[in-house]
């Protein structure tokens, strides 16, 4: 769980923004748009650039997508 949340911490801003407010904010990608004053479509795109990223950079750590789920960040990333 530790591993997730420096992984996040880590991630470049663009990318960090929409994650968090996602799974710690539980905002939709609407919500996160008009927060961030971005399209949508740069929000989806960034999210998933973000969770993509995030996930090779926990396999590189021997973290397993699996074990952690994505659920996780919202726990960690607050």
């Amino acid at each position: 769980a530790e591993a997730v949340a420096v992984e996040v911490a880590l991630l470049p801003e663009k990318y960090r923004l929409p994650v968090q407010l996602h799974y710690a904010g539980g905002l939709s990608t609407a919500d996160i748009a008009d927060r961030l004053g971005w399209p949508k479509g740069t929000v989806l795109t960034r999210l998933d650039r973000g969770r993509k990223l995030l996930e090779r950079r926990l396999l590189a750590r021997g973290v397993t997508a699996a074990v952690t789920g994505l659920a996780t960040v919202g726990e960690l990333s607050a």
